[in-house]
């Protein structure tokens, strides 16, 4: 599957979600085709069991979303934290693509360019990993 080059897109509420021009490069992925490091989740569900895994993923998913829905409102000098947070929140499930866009944020944050970080990109790789995670999660069960 090709990439799409995307310049604004709408959340799941339908509003606009990029909050300043584009100056920060990347390519989108369509939904579900979000790069998702299997191995990781499965080295994760072994790490804390399978009775423990849903409420592990439940608990990273929920902190996630809560940084997630602040991006569009934090100011420059907070979004490194959460730049790092997320990053870390990602690698642990597996989120391998959405890590590395957190890492490039959180690497512009520390030169002092927050402002090159398009939140609104970040916002949908998210919601696009996160759908791509829960639909091979599902599937797997199954």
């Amino acid at each position: 599957m090709k990439p799409k080059m995307q310049n604004d897109w709408r959340g799941e509420d339908n509003r606009m979600l990029r909050a300043r021009p584009q100056i920060w490069p990347v390519v989108l992925w369509p939904m579900g085709a979000m790069m998702i490091d299997w191995t990781r989740v499965d080295e994760l569900r072994a790490e804390v069991g399978d009775d423990g895994f849903d409420e592990v993923v439940d608990l990273f998913l929920e902190e996630t979303d809560e940084v997630i829905a602040r991006l569009l409102e934090v100011d420059d000098s907070a979004l490194g934290s959460d730049m790092h947070f997320l990053k870390g929140s990602a690698l642990n499930l597996g989120l391998s693509e959405l890590a590395k866009l957190c890492q490039d944020g959180e690497r512009l944050c520390g030169a002092g360019q927050a402002a090159m970080v398009d939140r609104g990109v970040l916002i949908h790789a998210y919601h696009s990993a996160k759908a791509s995670f829960r639909d091979e999660i599902a599937r797997r069960a199954a």
